[in-house]
């Protein structure tokens, strides 16, 4: 059997497990978006920032406010070609839940509270990191509108899962779905 190396941001970064939040209670700051777009776009295979940024629009959009540098990761071919991400994991919404922070794990230009994220923040994340705004933010608005029309795919598919159809199934695509808009409408502000 052939496995393929794989390594999180902290360790591609050289940061310790507990440096996985940029801004966390242990005393060790975690990397910023800066900083992990800076690792994606000078250590990985051409084309990866987009996906990259997707995938924050992504946990965003979602409220997984867990999605901190442990849960992306570089995943290296075997054929010894240039790395890639690897698929994201340990996905997760914290917004259906009582007493979850609302603060994601690293700020997108200055805030970190998903639902005050605005288009100057976007935009501010594009300045910061030498990405175009208006494609970012134009992205943002894109990543918004698919969302929705695959939440009710996604919930099937988890409900038709052993154990999988839970009461909370229904309150995690409205709660999904709700900030899905106020991420698109705050970007367009």
């Amino acid at each position: 059997m052939l496995r393929r190396h794989q390594e999180d941001f902290c360790q591609a970064l050289g940061r310790p497990p507990g440096a996985k939040y940029e801004h966390s209670q242990t005393g060790r700051r975690g990397p910023d978006l800066r900083t992990m777009i800076g690792l994606v776009r000078d250590r990985l295979a051409p084309g990866q920032v987009p996906r990259f940024l997707d995938a924050v629009i992504f946990n965003i959009a979602i409220g997984n406010v867990d999605s901190h540098a442990k849960n992306y990761s570089v995943l290296y071919p075997l054929d010894g070609g240039p790395p890639a991400l690897a698929p994201l994991y340990d996905l997760m919404s914290g917004l259906a839940w009582p007493g979850i922070t609302e603060n994601h794990a690293q700020d997108v230009g200055g805030q970190n509270r998903g639902r005050h994220i605005h288009g100057r923040h976007w935009a501010r994340l594009a300045a910061e990191s030498g990405i175009n705004a208006t494609q970012l933010r134009r992205r943002v608005d894109e990543i918004c509108e698919l969302i929705p029309t695959e939440v009710d795919a996604a919930i099937n598919e988890v409900a038709a899962m052993p154990g999988g159809s839970h009461g909370m199934l229904t309150e995690f695509s409205r709660e999904i779905r709700e900030r899905t808009l106020t991420v698109r409408d705050h970007n367009a502000a």
